[in-house]
This record gives C-alpha cells, structure tokens and sequence, in this order.
C-alpha cells in the first residue's frame, strides 16, 4: 500500500475515534485504540521521512522546456 494511502487511512480512523469519545465518555479502550493509532501515523511518517520516493528528474522528460 502507498505510504500516503496508508497516512490518510490512519487519519480518517483517528478522526472516527476521536468523534466517538467527544460522544461517549472516554474509555481506557478508546484512549488505547487512539495512541495506537497516533503511533502507527508516526511510525508511517517517520519511514517516508527516511526513506522518501525517488523523484525524477525533469531532465530526463522529453517534453520539458524551460521558459
């Protein structure tokens, strides 16, 4: 899966957790499912910090021009 892909999931779910304890009453149960999903979103995060997509290089796009 795209590391992206991956951060946007996690976040949406982060998202859903949060709005279900703003509901209800916060729970040990809810409290845990956040901080493991915050850790998984740093987790992701640090990864593509260390390693990030190459990224090509214009020069080699036969369609490039300066302007």
């Amino acid at each position: 899966m795209d590391p992206n892909e991956l951060l946007t999931r996690l976040k949406i779910r982060r998202s859903i957790v949060i709005s279900e304890m703003l509901k209800s009453e916060e729970s040990d149960e809810s409290i845990a499912k956040l901080s493991s999903i915050q850790g998984a979103i740093t987790a992701v995060e640090a990864r593509v910090a260390e390693h990030p997509d190459p990224v090509e290089s214009p020069w080699n796009d036969p369609d490039f021009r300066l302007k």
